[in-house]
């Protein structure tokens, strides 16, 4: 085998080897980022993040030598997600007024306004009126007499009640 061919097929090991180190960081990067754990938040929208590699390898010469990869990066898209906890029955009088309270969680990875009404579930004939309150505390109870139709802008964890 000549000097040039032992030197190519050197480089072609050394390329692979840097191509595997690269993938195998990627991958690592990538679970380590997207797996969930009990304290792990997922990258915020709109954050960029990245990942590069290096191998150390000797030459032919027996010199050590280090073999950085292209710096990789990505863009976090938003993820649109919430709960809403609202299962619940009340029993009221003829003609009484009754609220359901309810709480929506944004858990997307970024800001959101969700917008929100109510459906009479009897076509009308069931209920006088559906209205929807804020209830910034929670307490069942509306904070005021003003008719809300959205949660307004939300961040990603946050809760609105009404």
């Amino acid at each position: 085998m000549s000097h040039a061919d032992l030197t190519n097929a050197l480089r072609k090991r050394t390329l692979a080897s840097v191509t595997w180190t690269t993938a195998l960081a990627l991958a690592f990067a990538f679970a380590a980022i997207f797996t969930s754990g009990a304290n792990a938040a997922p990258p915020p929208a709109n954050s960029v993040i990245g990942n590069q590699a290096t191998a150390t390898y000797q030459d032919s010469g027996g010199t050590s030598r280090t073999a950085t990869s292209n710096l990789v990066q990505t863009t976090v898209a938003q993820v649109y997600s919430h709960t809403l906890t609202a299962s619940q029955s009340r029993i009221v009088a003829p003609g009484g007024t009754v609220y359901f309270p309810h709480t929506l969680t944004n858990t997307g990875n970024g800001t959101d306004t969700y917008t929100i009404g109510a459906t009479d579930p009897g076509g009308g004939n069931t209920f006088s009126a559906l209205v929807i309150y804020a209830d910034a505390n929670g307490d069942g109870v509306p904070d005021n007499s003003t008719p809300i139709t959205t949660t307004g802008s939300l961040a990603s964890n946050g809760v609105f009640r009404f």
